[in-house]
């Protein structure tokens, strides 16, 4: 069982555990991108959920562009009309007689409360008119106060005391008009009624005066005390609320024709006054974008009307569903071990929450908003991490199996295997292909093993194998198995460009094993240890290429090649040491490699246990090497005492072989011919002669 496995819960838990802990402990001390994170996706959903029912007896009359330049108003209506006089003639702002102008011309339509989000903190022309109207209808209007910033604290600025007299506690017809944002500037939520400890920040005293906003200040000439909230409240929002230009109600053709219908439009009505449009400045962010001051005084006192707020979770509540997001990373890592299935399962459990938060926001009573961000991070940042985590380990895990499997096998062998795991390789069976197969065997190594010391001649073999395996996974060959002394390799069954690229790789696997062991021999005779001697034999052929073993995953699979092919390599292996040569090619493989190497034509033997007569090959160098001239003399000897042969010509046979010997001395093939060609001179073998030689044994 690898480090992950034996791991897989205890890491898995320390993963959700720091992510869980760092958005926990981000979120509790208000890290800044959070927090705005969680904003925006509240904003997202207070977007697309329930919006409040606008209340049908709120109207926003608004001092608007065209309420402040009257351009739109022609002469004779300015000249009829007394308020749009004034209006003209002393231009913004307007003079204090205005607002009692407006005061009475709505009261007398029938207005039920008029609220003027407007701050009147000095004395100015007209005050007496204004103050007059204002305790006239002092149960039916509410005007602006405001908080402001001095020094190291805040206080109200009340209205002038040429139009309200101060007093200790707030006058009802004043309400404040402040709203205070989030951190990121942005209005979610509504005071109703504040203490000044509050508003500074601190906790309210038990004996603190309470200040009425405005909305609050309307709620209460309704009569509706009881819907004004204490604490500050999240308000569901209303469609927008269309403003009302306020120089129209002056204009007598335009106050008779509908909407206003002589006034009657305002009957019962709730009008809200206040500035409108770019040159008001008085935008507030809003999850709904910017929208004018007045009508957000409208938004809060809708909501208070309609009862329609949404509760917002606490911070501890928040931290809790934050550990809780954790832990069904963690339940959800641990019980579904398949990355992809537990990719989806973490996007689709996130879509299901916000979808469930977006059901509870959109609730008529008791509506609540749950926390998105945090949870969402906390969770979806486990499961993410974890996935990281997991991919990188089991990377780690597979390097370290395939470096140590590549000591074993070839590496394409290995990449099949890691890469491909459902393939052929990893499961019982098998199908057939053309394949280069190789054997090399010791000479004379049960001998050796008898004479020698074994814990010597285990590190030998050792060193032998290490070099011999290297060769072949060079060449991109596999290595089949070890049996005993000898090694069977293979090229084609796992990577292939080719049946000649395969005999080629097989090949030059076989040179470098013979230069390797030359090197190693000299090395041993430096240390006195006895050296070894190798034969090589190669095929070529279509064999069944599978997993043999025992069914079971825990059983032992091996990946190997069965077939006629395999048995071949192996006899011709064996006839190295009948010829004296230390590689043989069959008759296959050197049809496919006669431009890649120079070969030599061995024997045309029929081995024991097959009828079919075959051609070997031994290898004299490279292709691209040109032979020594010496070689090439030698070769015109051996060809043509080798065809003499065949033909039965076993005296002019001897002649070129013993030409041969001329020119390379102690040349075993040409040494075997002459002794063959004499024994046959002596007894003729009759007119079946072909010229192949039957080998007796194994």
């Amino acid at each position: 069982m690898s480090v992950l496995n034996r791991h897989r819960r205890s890491l898995l838990a320390a993963v959700c555990f720091v992510c869980t802990g760092l958005v926990a402990t981000a979120w509790w001390f208000g890290f800044e991108p959070l927090v705005r994170l969680e904003f925006a996706a509240r904003d997202f959903l207070t977007r697309h959920a329930r919006k409040s029912p606008t209340h049908p007896e709120l109207v926003f009359l608004a001092i608007d562009q065209a309420s402040v330049s009257l351009d739109g108003a022609f002469s004779e209506e300015i000249e009829a009309s007394p308020a749009l006089r004034v209006m003209k003639e002393n231009g913004w702002p307007w003079s204090r007689e205005v607002y009692s102008m407006i005061i009475e011309r709505l009261i007398g339509a029938g207005a039920r409360v008029i609220a003027l989000d407007m701050l009147f903190p000095t004395e100015r022309q007209g005050d007496e008119a204004f103050r007059n109207s204002l305790e006239r209808h002092r149960d039916q209007v509410v005007i602006g106060a405001n908080f402001v910033e001095t020094a190291m604290t805040k206080s109200l600025t009340r209205p002038s005391a040429s139009l309200i007299p101060p007093t200790d506690a707030l006058d009802p017809r004043t309400g404040f008009v402040n709203f205070w944002p989030d951190a990121d500037g942005i209005v979610r939520r509504a005071h109703y009624r504040v203490t000044m400890d509050e508003v500074n920040g601190a906790l309210p005293a038990p004996d603190s005066e309470l200040f009425d906003s405005l909305a609050a200040g309307v709620l209460r000439k309704l009569g509706q005390q009881g819907s004004i909230p204490r604490e500050e409240r999240c308000f569901r929002f209303a469609e927008r609320i269309k403003p009302h230009s306020l120089w129209e109600i002056f204009v007598p053709k335009t106050w008779e024709a509908p909407p206003y219908s002589g006034g009657e439009f305002f009957r019962g009505k709730v009008v809200l006054i206040g500035p409108e449009g770019d040159w008001a400045k008085d935008y507030l962010r809003t999850p709904f974008g910017e929208i004018p001051g007045p009508e957000l005084h409208l938004q809060a006192l809708n909501a208070a009307l309609n009862k329609d707020f949404v509760r917002e979770p606490s911070r501890a509540a928040i931290l809790v569903t934050i550990l809780m997001a954790g832990l069904a990373a963690w339940a959800l890592s641990a019980f579904i071990t398949q990355p992809f299935l537990r990719f989806i399962v973490l996007i689709v459990a996130g879509v299901v929450y916000v979808l469930v938060a977006a059901f509870f926001l959109s609730w008529k009573n008791g509506a609540f908003l749950a926390a998105l961000a945090p949870p969402v991070m906390a969770a979806a940042g486990s499961g993410f991490v974890w996935l990281v985590c997991e991919h990188v380990m089991e990377r780690m895990e597979t390097a370290r199996t395939r470096r140590t499997l590549e000591r074993y096998v070839s590496k394409d062998l290995v990449k099949e295997i890691l890469d491909n795991p459902a393939s052929l390789l990893t499961t019982l069976g098998g199908i057939r292909k053309s394949v280069a197969i190789l054997f090399s065997d010791l000479r004379n190594f049960t001998t050796i093993t008898e004479q020698a010391d074994s814990a010597q001649l285990v590190a030998q073999l050792n060193e032998y194998f290490t070099e011999m395996v290297k060769r072949i996974f060079d060449s991109r060959g596999t290595l089949d198995k070890f049996i005993g002394d000898a090694i069977m390799a293979v090229w084609g069954e796992v990577y292939t460009e080719g049946p000649a690229h395969d005999i080629e790789r097989a090949v030059t696997a076989a040179l470098q094993m013979q230069a390797a062991l030359a090197d190693l021999n000299r090395q041993w005779e430096k240390r006195g240890i006895r050296t070894f001697e190798m034969g090589i034999g190669i095929n070529y052929g279509e064999v069944i290429v599978g997993n043999i073993g025992a069914v079971g995953a825990t059983e032992k699979m091996e990946l190997t090649v069965i077939g006629d092919p395999v048995n071949l390599a192996s006899r011709i292996e064996g006839l190295t040491k009948q010829y004296g040569v230390d590689l043989l090619l069959g008759e296959s493989a050197a049809d496919l490699v006669t431009e890649a190497f120079h070969l030599q034509l061995v024997d045309i033997v029929r081995v024991k246990g097959k009828t079919k007569p075959i051609s070997i090959h031994t290898v004299l160098g490279a292709g691209a090497e040109p032979l020594a001239q010496e070689i090439n003399e030698y070769l015109v000897c051996y060809h043509e005492g080798v065809k003499r042969y065949q033909m039965g010509k076993f005296s002019s046979a001897v002649q070129s072989f013993t030409n041969c010997l001329t020119i390379r001395p102690g040349d075993t093939l040409a040494g075997m011919y002459v002794a063959r060609c004499r024994e046959l001179e002596a007894s003729p073998p009759g007119p079946e002669w072909d010229g192949v030689f039957v080998m007796k044994e194994k």
